[in-house]
């Protein structure tokens, strides 16, 4: 064997060839010290000719379909666009350098389209369910004439387009179908000729109570739906009808092969059964290994080695006694199994050097050792990420107004805001409310609950109290202004602070990201790991999170010293932007309150920089809410429940549109009476909310007098108990259930959210105890909370985009002007470089915000699971048809612990003298997400696993982005 070390290129899309599956195992080669990756990347496969791609001993490349809305499958097979995957351009490929394959190329056509699958099947002897095919003259399959002579001499079977002839299925009554004579009975499944189709119908018998089941890729936690009017087939396209199976267990098998002699199999709910997929805490849907039968295995090997496929998955059912495989899918891997990944790696390993003896001893398959090697032409030069900080307590706090002095003297003398972290310094605030006690000069309800939170939370990490000064304002006349008169101290302001900690889920969804992000380097361009500077705010959260990070990055049991650059100016709050978010804070209250506008004068709604921020009369905005929400009132009741029966997020985006159009244009008056709507304005969301929350309370009182709650759940993490729950809640229960409803403020929904999504991560076996009734209050509350800090949470820093604009200008300036800073000293110099910056929600909000509006034509990744929730549309429409610029589509929700923003920059070497290229491309990561925790099953652990990251522009030439990075004017407003 040669000395050198072989080459495995990967061949496929960044979000395939970068998923975390792939670095497992690729990880797992290169330790065999054997091998070097080759990731060949996105702008390679994409923009470049074949002949300046990589070369290599073993190829890695397989298909894989990105969504494009409106583009029709298969819309160009040499460019990435319609497929994301330019199959036939991999095919010149590899005729050009001739890698030995492991999952052979060419053959990934027959896997797009199921009749070729079928029909391979048939021939091999693998079993199928019964099967009739509707076939129109114009839908004819489409395939390599190389396939067909391969397909023909390997199998000795025809697939050219000719030999599909037109068959045509025609429903003889609600029951039957019928092709060429052959008769087919429902229930019967109906599925696109498309093997990248998921929209797959099943018909039901009258028997079994008619309708049917939608089946679909799963969006969210749902696979399908039940639809009652599903009665006759669809006449559109050509399309597979095969007998309906009833299945053991209610069970579907995924079998995933590696090699002819290895396969892999686990069982999952089948999607037939509710259409709820039940997942686990990384978000993947909860599968049991299973043992595969004798008869099993050998379907196993006859489909690797008829569709040339080693690395290969496909789908059988098990019913009647036996097993029928119902789609091959191509390359597939287990998720989350490190077994699998070990046993995988070291059967490509073996694999891949007996493929190398073997052209050692035939030259004429060897690559010619004449030829020049060719590197990929960009590499990865530099890679930046600002991440929010992972998994904390709720945060907490309380405000106390008081007047003597006994308080005022907690400002040592001075007139600028104080803030107490330390326990000598949080003690003299216990001991300014005993005395003010037996001075008797302050309301003593509110000493004692400060004194009583003092005592409380005093020794909790992260605990804090601001003491901000308040002023009578001076006489505003011109004399007044001229003599420079300073506003008199009449009052502080007692801000407690607690909560906000660092939980164990933190540390390991923080250390687990550290070990990816490694993993990714190490394949992508290892020498990024020998320059890496991190950067993190002063809070404690933030420091913890990037502290864990960085030991699994650089597998290190502890960093050097000072290794982590505390940052306080780039990454921590500040109150630049505090009159703005001030202004915002007002607008939303509009949108919450139950009386539009009614709460809040004219005056009051004055941005600080221009003037009137409502481009409107104040009456007109007015009225459209009244009206809205009057109209909403009849309906509300009857649709609480729509959202939320079938265990679905609040989001029904595709009837939006339409739906708001109709119903929220004063002209048509809102005919809400006609109409059954799955939504409401923001207002009365929090009415719903308050009303669940009085019942909750109610229930958990109850619950605490009648059980012995120390024994619900016997572990408790981060510093609490059942009592300290119930002080928690019963806070919350005050803030939203005892307070007048004009006055409710906006901040108390993420409090809200906060602390429920904590107690589902942390606290499930106590939530679903103390809280537990005949209905479904948790169910509600976590859903309507939700969407209501969806629509709130990324609105605070920006209704409208020139807000947003402004905000972000004046908070994350200063980190801006690092990353571009960074960016191109990378360019100039030599060593590759990785710079992370780790911060809190509101700094990645205003950063995200600066990207989606400085002209980088940054769009964030929307699916149907992910898309703004009817509320949002719902106002955005509202604020439209009353004068205010609609809300943009580039609108976040929420951005969980651990969000990420990246910066790739990429490097293309010049050639005959000419200078090096770069170019930049833009990533995002919601963070350790989930959109329906309700349904998700935790381990110990407690800790969501991190969505992955996608991208959110194309490649950007480096002087472009830096220029758009660079500006202080959005060109949205030109």
């Amino acid at each position: 064997m040669e000395d050198y070390k072989k080459e495995k290129g990967v061949c496929a899309k960044d979000n395939k060839a970068r998923s975390k599956p792939m670095r497992n195992i690729l990880t797992r080669l290169l330790n065999l010290d054997l091998f070097e990756a080759v990731i060949f990347g996105d702008k390679v496969i994409d923009e470049e000719d074949i002949e300046k791609w990589p070369t290599c001993d073993v190829l890695i490349s397989f298909f894989s379909k990105e969504v494009f809305d409106n583009i029709p499958f298969n819309y160009c097979n040499y460019c990435n666009k319609g497929t994301g995957f330019p199959l036939k351009k991999a095919m010149d490929y590899v005729k050009l350098r001739k890698p030995y394959c492991v999952n052979k190329v060419g053959l990934q056509e027959l896997l797009l389209d199921r009749r070729f699958v079928l029909r391979i099947l048939d021939k091999i002897g693998v079993p199928t369910p019964n099967r009739i095919i509707r076939q129109k003259a114009y839908d004819k399959p489409i395939v390599s004439e190389e396939v067909v002579r391969e397909i023909k001499l390997a199998l000795n079977i025809d697939i050219s387009p000719e030999s599909f002839p037109e068959h045509n299925v025609v429903q003889l009554d609600s029951e039957t179908i019928m092709c060429e004579g052959r008769i087919l009975k429902k229930p019967f499944v109906e599925k696109p000729i498309s093997g990248e189709d998921h929209n797959i119908n099943i018909y039901y018998s009258a028997e079994m109570g008619g309708g049917g089941r939608k089946l679909f890729r799963k969006i969210g936690n749902k696979s399908s739906e039940y639809s009652k009017d599903l009665v006759n087939i669809r006449m559109d396209a050509s399309y597979i009808y095969e007998e309906f199976m009833m299945v053991d267990n209610a069970e579907d098998v995924k079998v995933y092969t590696i090699g002819k002699d290895y396969a892999h199999a686990e069982t999952r709910k089948s999607p037939v059964v509710d259409g709820i997929v039940k997942r686990n805490a990384d978000g993947k849907e909860i599968r049991y290994v299973t043992p595969l039968s004798e008869a099993e295995q050998a379907m196993a090997r006859k489909i690797t080695l008829a569709f040339g496929q080693n690395v290969c998955g496909f789908d059988l059912l098990r019913a009647n006694g036996g097993s029928f495989v119902i789609d091959v899918n191509g390359w597939s891997f287990v998720k989350g199994n490190t077994d699998y990944y070990t046993k995988c790696s070291e059967i490509l390993g073996k694999l891949f050097l007996e493929e190398v003896e073997k052209r050692n001893k035939f030259p004429f398959l060897k690559r010619l050792t004449t030829e020049k090697k060719i590197e990929g032409p960009w590499k990865l030069k530099a890679f930046l990420s600002v991440l929010r900080h992972a998994d904390r307590t709720p945060k907490q706090k309380m405000k106390f107004n008081f007047k003597s002095q006994t308080f005022i003297e907690l400002l040592n003398g001075g007139q600028e805001e104080v803030v107490l972290k330390k326990k000598p310094e949080l003690e003299l605030i216990v001991g300014a409310c005993k005395k003010a006690r037996t001075e008797n000069k302050e309301n003593q309800e509110s000493v004692s609950s400060c004194l009583r939170i003092m005592q409380l939370k005093m020794d909790l990490p992260g605990t804090k109290v601001q003491i901000k000064p308040i002023f009578k304002k001076a006489d505003d006349s011109e004399t007044t202004a001229k003599q420079n008169i300073k506003p008199n101290l009449v009052k502080v302001q007692l801000v407690l602070k607690w909560g906000g900690n660092f939980t164990h889920g933190g540390k390991f969804h923080s250390q687990d990201l550290g070990e990816n992000l490694r993993k990714d380097l190490l394949i992508i361009n290892k020498d990024l790991l020998t320059n890496i500077e991190v950067y993190s705010s002063s809070e404690q959260r933030v420091t913890d999170t990037a502290e864990y990070f960085s030991k699994a990055l650089l597998e290190l049991e502890e960093l050097p010293l000072n290794f982590l650059n505390i940052s306080k100016e780039m990454l921590d709050d500040s109150n630049a932007a505090k009159e703005q978010v001030d202004l915002v804070k007002k607008k939303l209250q509009i949108l919450l309150s139950p009386v539009g506008m009614n709460t809040i004068s004219e005056s009051q709604l004055t941005s600080p920089s221009e003037g009137n921020a409502f481009p409107l009369e104040i009456p007109s905005l007015q009225q459209s809410l009244n009206n809205a929400n009057n109209n909403f009132n009849e309906i509300m009741n009857q649709n609480v429940s729509n959202a939320f029966n079938n265990n679905s997020p609040y989001l029904f985006p595709d009837n939006l549109s339409s739906a708001a159009s109709s119903v929220l244009d004063p002209s048509e008056r809102l005919q809400m009476q006609s109409l059954s709507l799955d939504f409401h304005p923001a207002s009365y969301i929090v009415e719903d909310l308050i009303d669940i929350l009085r019942n909750l309370r109610f229930i958990m009182r109850d619950n605490f007098k009648k059980l012995d709650v120390e024994k619900i759940q016997t572990f408790w993490c981060c510093h609490e108990d059942p009592f300290l729950f119930k002080e928690r809640w019963e806070k919350l229960f005050k803030d939203f259930c005892d307070v007048k409803r004009e006055a409710f403020e906006a901040s108390k929904v993420s409090e809200l959210y906060d602390s429920l999504k904590y107690d589902l991560l942390h606290n499930r076996k106590f939530i679903d105890k103390i809280f537990y009734s005949d209905k479904e209050y948790v169910n509600s509350l976590y859903f309507k909370s939700k969407a209501l800090f969806d629509f709130v949470g990324p609105k605070e820093y920006g209704i409208e985009e020139k807000e947003k604009f402004e905000i972000c200008l004046l908070s994350s300036s200063v980190l801006v002007n690092k990353l571009v800073e960074d960016l191109k000293t990378a360019a100039s110099e030599e060593t590759p470089r990785t710079r992370l910056f780790f911060t809190k929600e509101s700094k990645v909000i205003c950063l995200l915000n600066f990207v989606l509006l400085s002209g980088l034509n940054a769009k964030l990744p929307v699916s149907k699971s992910q898309s703004r929730s009817d509320l949002d549309g719902i106002v955005s429409h509202i604020l439209s048809s009353s004068g205010f610029n609609p809300l943009p589509d580039t609108e976040m929700a929420e951005l969980d612990y651990l969000t990420q923003i990246t910066f790739e920059l990429y490097e293309r070497g010049g050639n005959d003298n000419l200078a090096n290229e770069y170019s930049l491309r833009i990533g995002f990561s919601p963070g350790a997400h989930d959109y329906n925790l309700i349904d998700m099953q935790m381990d110990e652990r407690h800790a969501l696993g991190v969505k992955p990251r996608k991208w959110i522009t194309e490649y950007i030439p480096l002087h472009e982005a830096i220029r758009c990075l660079s500006q202080r004017n959005s060109p949205a407003f030109d």
